[in-house]
């Protein structure tokens, strides 16, 4: 079967400057269709937005598969109005937003099957079903029959993840066109060791889709597909993209001491960050050694009251020995804090601001609240009624959306986002500390392509919805 997988456009995210990172998603939903003998094409309209209709009409596939986060939903169901006018093929949706509101989509009769949580053996199952079977006993499905929408049956999540073949890069044109603003190369690729999440955030929906137990790959699983990488993708970095990469310690010291052995060579960072309280010392020297350059934390606020409300259930306490003892070890540090919290207040918002500047790490991100659907967040909105229609278009975090439940005003929370960014990064001091640290062209011209990003997003007005 000719199927082709699509990732929508990203502008509204991120405009002219694209997505930081490929879609680790696809490629392995890639990998297992083409080990299951289909013929599989993948475009990033991200990245080539003006090649779909013809890339429809040349390969002719039978099968379309669209992933969407929220924000690029909207995106997604234009693709897929597309499709159904232009050709014969079923429309398949799958990702983050779909598998939460999985009957979203069917009902504008532009998309045939969503595939709710992890894809890798729904979506094969469901080509063999089309072409000669019933898609109805396919678990894992939402579709729609005699007028009705319903889910299939519920499909498990993938117990041994070690039975998953590697994602197929192969089907990336130009690994380099990606870019991520903390990489030292342009040659980055993404790996993801672990699945699960045991927490419960109330902006995160982690846990929903992926399970509250962490399901871990082996050691010598995860340090095949490095050695792949380096040795036929020629990579020069790679990115974990975990949510809990370092919550089994014997496991990391573990890989570390395998990634030594191996002489790689090459520099590692998590995308999604650290937890701060599931390192210490022994951990971080274990990741230098191993090759990581840069650590990141979600610190989101330095208030004790709201830490605990938001089920993040991190000490500040930890927060500050993880950037003391990243910081004495020479590695370059990210944190990331958000503004908005359900009754967070202004001295409040300033609490986080005052941690931010005394945490004093590389890069610091500010985010204003994004309720995004499956969270508490967006419970309690939505029972407020702060959302309205949904316009999820709106929904990125770098969009200016900012419903709020807090006790500013959503102008408030915009503001106070660009006044945070103005003032960590405006301080001379700071400037020429960081050009120090530069150690490539790249990681220069990158750092600057970010600075660019988000003086566009937050310097300027207009950036902040009312709601």
């Amino acid at each position: 079967m000719k199927i082709l997988l699509l990732s929508p456009p990203q502008q509204n995210i991120y405009g002219r400057f694209g997505p930081p990172y490929a879609p680790l998603g696809l490629l392995h939903i890639g990998a297992c269709l083409r080990a299951a003998v289909h013929d599989v094409e993948f475009l990033d309209m991200a990245l080539y937005p003006g090649e779909f209709r013809a890339r429809l009409k040349s390969f002719r596939p039978e099968m379309v598969c669209i992933t969407s986060v929220t924000p690029t939903f909207p995106s997604a169901l234009e693709i897929a109005r597309v499709v159904k006018s232009e050709s014969s093929a079923h429309v398949v949706f799958g990702g983050p937003h779909v598998s939460i509101l999985p009957e979203e989509p069917l009902k504008t009769g532009k998309v045939d099957f969503v595939v709710v949580g992890e894809g890798e053996e729904t979506i094969v199952e469901l080509a063999q079903a089309i072409r000669g079977g019933d898609p109805c006993q396919v678990n894992g499905l939402c579709m729609r029959s005699n007028g009705e929408t319903f889910l299939t049956g519920r499909r498990r999540p993938v117990e041994k993840l070690d039975s998953l073949p590697f994602p197929d890069w192969t089907l990336v044109r130009h690994i380099g066109a990606y870019a991520p603003p903390e990489a030292h190369s342009r040659r980055v690729f993404t790996i993801m060791t672990s699945r699960g999440c045991p927490f419960d955030c109330s902006f995160c929906v982690s846990s929903k889709l992926f399970g509250k137990k962490i399901r871990r790959r082996s050691v010598q699983n995860v340090l095949a597909e490095m050695v792949s990488l380096v040795r036929n993708q020629e990579a020069a970095e790679i990115h974990f993209a975990d949510d809990c990469f370092t919550s089994n310690k014997k496991w990391v010291l573990d890989f570390c001491d395998a990634v030594k052995r191996e002489k790689l060579r090459i520099n590692l960072s998590f995308m999604n960050g650290l937890r701060a309280d599931e390192v210490d010392e022994e951990v971080l020297a274990a990741l230098k050694n191993a090759g990581v350059r840069t650590v990141g934390f979600g610190v989101e606020t330095g208030n004790k009251s709201l830490m605990e409300k938001s089920g993040k259930r991190l000490s500040l306490d930890a927060v500050e020995k993880a950037f003391e003892i990243s910081r004495k070890m020479g590695l370059n540090t990210w944190g990331f804090f958000i503004i908005g919290f359900p009754k967070e207040t202004r001295e409040q918002a300033l609490a986080t601001f005052a941690l931010a500047r005394r945490l004093d790490p590389d890069f610091a991100k500010f985010f204003p609240l994004v309720p995004y659907p499956g969270s508490e967040v967006f419970e309690e909105m939505e029972d407020a009624g702060l959302l309205g229609c949904h316009d999820w278009a709106s929904y990125g975090l770098y969009s200016g959306y900012v419903p709020t439940l807090s006790q500013m005003s959503s102008t408030e929370v915009a503001d106070l986002v660009r006044t945070f960014y103005k003032k960590f990064y405006l301080r001379p001091r700071k400037f020429f500390l960081r050009l120090l640290r530069v150690r490539s062209v790249v990681e220069l011209w990158l750092n600057l392509r970010m600075a660019l990003f988000l003086g566009r997003r937050f310097a300027g007005r207009g950036v902040s919805h009312t709601v």
